[in-house]
């Protein structure tokens, strides 16, 4: 019965992170193309200072809560005999949520440059384009995440349907881990091909949260 409310809460949690991320990343505003003049990220950061120092700690609390809810999917898969899977889990959680957190303080760390007398705006569009890139090895963690529920799924470990939406999922995220131009439809970070894998990643969070959820009624029914 602890081993299924836990998991649950995991679920939940799972749709808790992905609120903290959404309103964190909004909450500035629209950000600077990848390939803006340094002054138009000085300038987003000076007028969105307060809102970007409120998003960093959103998304660091959403960044917390991500590795518990990792770390149930990893507990799972492990219980169900897939160790192979629940280390993989467990590994590329930790990697992206530490690559995340450096992001997240990259983002916090130009907002309080700017503000600096003689700020120098090359670095602070530097130190942004940096951030952007950033998240090219994080989709790519991600993706081993997303394998890891998609091969589970083929196994039977979780319904059916996660097989087709985990596919979908993994070929939408992939294309943000291949977003490494300065313009375009492939720009780093802020290209529509990287918004819709970044979007992939977090409606994947979702599945996550459901198939956690739904485990934990099946082990109380069990129970």
């Amino acid at each position: 019965m602890g081993r299924a409310s836990s998991r649950q809460l995991a679920g939940a949690g799972a749709f808790l992170v992905v609120v903290l991320w959404l309103v964190g990343f909004f909450l500035a505003g629209k950000p600077p193309k990848f390939a803006a003049p340094a002054g138009s990220v000085v300038d987003y950061y000076s007028k969105h200072h307060k809102q970007v120092l409120i998003a960093v700690i959103l998304v660091a609390i959403g960044i917390a809560i991500y590795l518990v809810v990792l770390a149930q999917l990893a507990a799972y898969l492990r219980e169900a005999g897939q160790e192979a899977l629940a280390f993989a889990v467990l590994a590329a959680g930790a990697a992206s949520a530490g690559l995340f957190s450096a992001g997240d303080a990259i983002y916090g760390v130009i907002a309080q440059s700017v503000k600096q007398l003689g700020a120098d705006p090359g670095l602070a569009k530097a130190l942004y384009e940096l951030d952007q890139f950033a998240g090219i090895p994080l989709y790519w963690l991600v993706e081993v995440i997303i394998l890891s529920v998609l091969i589970a799924s083929v196994r039977g470990l979780f319904p059916r349907w996660a097989v087709w939406t985990s596919a979908i999922f993994a070929v939408l995220v992939a294309l943000g881990g291949i977003s490494v131009k300065a313009g375009g439809a492939l720009a780093a970070g802020t290209g529509p091909l990287s918004n819709l894998g970044f979007g992939a990643a977090l409606v994947f969070l979702l599945e996550v949260g459901l198939l956690l959820w739904g485990a934990g009624e099946r082990a109380q029914i069990t129970a």
